[in-house]
């Protein structure tokens, strides 16, 4: 796939077929997206394009509020590429772009410099100044301007549209499960193994530090999870611990993974964490040997879980 961070000159390059969105998650309501705009375009002829976005605009328009990240930066493109898209073009968002009218954005962007021949759009899809470029606009503008233009209605799943706030907020409530259903995949958070306390190892636990690649990476909601660590080609079953750790005096949010009948040193390396299910809340016990005794059962429960899981 050919990724770009501008796009082409004016009238220069293939036809597309377009569709632009944030695609934050790249989950099954994009998905469906996605597999129309590349059946669009092979029935064309032309190349199919999603013009995207960086940085999340709620960062650009709303600062003060803080936004997770389902898919931050590469992520997303690497995820876009799996869902077999010819390109990707990744916009930076500004003020600037976010006064354009829709109109304006139609005409200098997606006519003059990637020729569109198509435009595919979400069913509650709206850009440009005021949020004024709906599918009802955008359907007249393909009218005048001779692009066609098509809707995708809503994927339901649950009696709901799956959305990335949805599968925000599940995630912020430790219900990975569910997320899952609606990404069409584990949740995942990739980073680099780092030095911890060591706690882990005394406890008879040794676990793997993460630090997430992205400081704007949603992680899943403080508790304890049955997952699988990815280092390299290899998968292990491990239990993963997200919180501040209140038992042995708290401190900064960590997530600590134990890999269960694992041996080595991962320091320095970078791992992916896939979160299957939520063992529990992080609690805050009477005694260190309390937790232990209980750090156990999770690893029971774990090793069970991930066992059905192919594990």
């Amino acid at each position: 796939m050919k990724t770009r961070d501008r796009l082409p000159a004016s009238g220069s390059g293939a036809r597309h077929w377009v569709t632009v969105g944030i695609f934050d998650g790249v989950h099954a309501g994009h998905r469906a997206i996605l597999r129309s705009l590349n059946e669009a375009a092979r029935q064309d002829g032309a190349a199919s394009l999603v013009v995207t976005f960086d940085p999340h605009p709620r960062a650009v328009l709303d600062p003060a509020v803080s936004i997770g990240l389902l898919t931050p930066g590469e992520e997303k493109i690497e995820r876009l590429e799996l869902e077999g898209v010819d390109e990707a073009a990744v916009l930076a968002f500004t003020d600037e772009l976010a006064r354009r009218s829709p109109e304006d954005f139609i005409r200098e962007i997606l006519i003059r410099r990637v020729r569109v021949a198509g435009l595919i759009a979400g069913y509650n899809h709206a850009f440009g100044r005021g949020r004024a470029g709906d599918g009802a606009l955008l359907s007249r503008l393909g009218r005048e301007k001779g692009f066609a233009v098509r809707v995708e209605p809503p994927v339901i799943l649950d009696e709901a549209p799956v959305s990335s706030t949805r599968i925000r907020t599940l995630l912020e409530q430790g219900r990975v499960e569910e997320a899952a259903v609606l990404l069409e995949r584990p949740y995942a958070v990739a980073g680099r193994v780092v030095p911890g306390r060591g706690l882990g190892r005394g406890f008879g636990f040794p676990t793997a530090n993460v630090r997430p690649a992205r400081m704007d990476k949603l992680v899943p909601g403080d508790g304890v999870y049955a997952a699988f660590v990815r280092t390299g080609n290899d998968r292990h079953p491990a239990v993963v611990a997200v919180g501040n750790r209140p038992t042995v005096g708290g401190g900064d949010r960590t997530i600590e993974a134990h890999l269960m009948e694992f041996e080595g040193n991962l320091y320095g390396e970078t791992v992916r964490i896939d979160f299957l299910r939520k063992l529990r809340d992080e609690i805050r016990f009477d005694s260190v040997r309390t937790m232990i005794g209980q750090m156990g059962k999770d690893r029971d429960a774990a090793r069970l879980i991930l066992n059905r899981q192919g594990g």
